[in-house]
């Protein structure tokens, strides 16, 4: 049994978010021309789902998450990806947990604290914190370069 390994503050998460469609937006405009993710791809869509989906850029670069969907035979056009702070995150009162996965070695998830399932209630506030990530951002960021990625 691997033991959980501890996320620093500091660290940046990464998630992936699909394209808009007819029943929601994935990205909303600031006032500085840059994007961040909507509440709605900023909450679990099942019921069964404990946590919310990332990886931790230090582990998984953002074209490694991307290149990741076509494992699961999903077409990665239109997808982008989202930047957190973990601090930003536990500022709201959630947790991240490392959970590698087969495909992810940098997977973790966004939850509730004391291992509580993640608060969808918490989705609004989560997205606020988000940042989409440039193409060229995307295209060019390795893993373990978060510290582009701090503001």
């Amino acid at each position: 049994m691997e033991v959980p390994q501890q996320i620093d503050d500091d660290e940046v998460i990464i998630r992936r978010i699909p394209p808009s469609t007819a029943g929601g937006a994935s990205t909303k405009e600031l006032h500085d021309g840059r994007h961040r993710a909507t509440s709605f791809r900023m909450s679990t869509k099942h019921p069964d789902e404990t946590g919310l989906s990332c990886s931790r850029m230090k582990l998984t670069s953002p074209r490694e998450l991307l290149d990741q969907l076509q494992i699961h035979g999903i077409d990665p056009v239109g997808w982008t990806v989202c930047r957190l702070l973990v601090r930003d995150v536990r500022e709201l009162g959630l947790d991240v947990v490392f959970c590698r996965t087969d495909d992810d070695p940098g997977h973790c998830e966004i939850r509730g604290k004391d291992g509580l399932d993640f608060p969808n209630k918490s989705s609004s506030r989560l997205a606020k914190k988000s940042l989409i990530l440039t193409e060229e951002q995307i295209k060019t960021l390795k893993a373990g370069d978060s510290e582009k990625l701090r503001p």
